[in-house]
């Protein structure tokens, strides 16, 4: 799986490796917060992809046993029909890594006490590394939680910056330049540095590259069609 090399992917990748650096005794837990569409839920899937990780994405009313299912399913184990079932299977699961796992954790805002609970337990049983992520507003609600905030290392996720839209441009390009530089940086003046809708723009313009014979979209081109589409 591909990811363009954004600045967010390479600070949450350099976080990752610094908590995996960490001795087994020391806190290796983390947390990542930004605004949505800075790039956390690519770079936790860059890393999911590239380590010995598991990625998982709690939803809104998510229990401890949903959270417990989910990441037996990202390890590929068996599902316990009963909470109690699940904690056994997971258990001896992380007995037999030794600290070498990594716990990914995206939408980190929607755990609940027992989630957070459970997840903070298991990563001082076993010492795995351990990295939630979610709106800035998580670490607001983490401060509730003094037997896990003073075991966070901290990383705040900025907005996208001009070299990261002209890379996402390129990546999406595959390499061949659909996109001008001067498109790019209108694009970027425009949207700003939510990566997320830096990629949907571009996409839309790799598209009507294709449909013109994989020519490259220069800024007036895309201002005539985009006034073309309103007009129609």
């Amino acid at each position: 799986m591909n990811f363009a090399k954004t600045s967010a992917l390479q600070n949450i990748a350099a976080h990752h490796n610094l908590l995996a650096s960490r001795p087994v005794t020391s806190a290796r837990m983390g947390i990542v917060t930004g605004d949505p569409g800075f790039g956390k839920t690519s770079a936790l899937k860059f890393l999911a992809d590239q380590t010995n990780a598991a990625y998982i994405l709690p939803y809104s009313g998510i229990t401890q046993f949903g959270v417990i299912s989910q990441i037996l399913s990202a390890l590929n184990l068996p599902q316990g029909l009963f909470l109690r079932n699940c904690v056994d299977i997971l258990f001896e699961d992380l007995a037999k890594r030794e600290a070498n796992f990594t716990l990914l954790v995206d939408e980190g805002d929607f755990l609940d006490t027992k989630s957070l609970e459970f997840i903070r337990s298991i990563h001082d049983k076993y010492s795995i590394v351990t990295i939630l992520a979610g709106h800035t507003r998580l670490s607001s609600r983490i401060k509730k939680y003094p037997q896990i905030k003073d075991r966070l290392m901290p990383l705040s996720i900025r907005p996208g910056t001009s070299d990261d839209a002209h890379l996402l441009a390129d990546f999406i390009s595959n390499g061949i330049d659909f996109i001008s530089p001067d498109l790019v940086d209108a694009v970027y003046g425009q949207i700003g540095g939510n990566l997320r809708r830096l990629d949907e723009q571009f996409t839309l313009i790799k598209t009507y590259s294709e449909e013109l014979g994989h020519i490259q979209i220069g800024l007036s081109l895309w201002e005539k069609n985009l006034v073309t589409r309103k007009a129609a």
